[in-house]
């Protein structure tokens, strides 16, 4: 059996797991801790998802996520990745910058996939995008994709695979 796809979990996907526990992006993250998929994650990742989740708007609309919560989600996707200490910059993307350690990661990881909702992510699959050529030519395999995208693909990879006798 080949080994599970790697994937990047941008930030927002990481809040979604969170706050919708029945969502698409938690099913993503259940998939990781069946160990279906791989999880890349890194130092500067991991410090987004805690400020993200630390922001007092956030809070607000989500009162269970206080810093127990936020720390305790921290260490289980540690736990289940330990965080890529090292992660060189290769990849620039003026769009948005803020990107940026996501693509650095997913490339370093050699990922096949970078999870998001993000349009600025998401346009770089589009034919012709010049940073999109440009940032598969660092990182080969990868594919931008959506929570229910990357869902859709795992359950036809599932389909694919010949059963196991028993």
């Amino acid at each position: 059996m080949s080994a599970p796809p790697v994937v990047v979990f941008d930030c927002m996907t990481f809040l979604q797991a969170t706050t919708s526990v029945t969502g698409p992006s938690a099913a993503c993250l259940m998939l990781v801790e069946a160990g279906q998929l791989r999880l890349a994650l890194s130092p500067a990742i991991m410090a987004e998802v805690r400020d993200v989740l630390s922001r007092p708007q956030i809070r607000r609309r989500n009162p269970d996520l206080d810093d127990a919560a936020v720390e305790a989600y921290l260490a289980r996707l540690a736990e289940l990745s330990p965080p890529v200490a090292d992660v060189p910059r290769v990849i620039t993307y003026p769009r948005d910058p803020k990107d940026e350690p996501y693509l650095d990661l997913a490339a370093h990881a050699k990922a096949a996939f970078l999870v998001s909702f993000d349009n600025d992510l998401l346009d770089l699959m589009a034919e012709g995008n010049a940073d999109g050529v440009r940032i598969r030519a660092l990182a080969l395999r990868l594919e931008v994709v959506t929570p229910p995208e990357l869902l859709r693909r795992w359950r036809e990879r599932q389909s694919q695979s010949p059963e196991v006798p028993t």
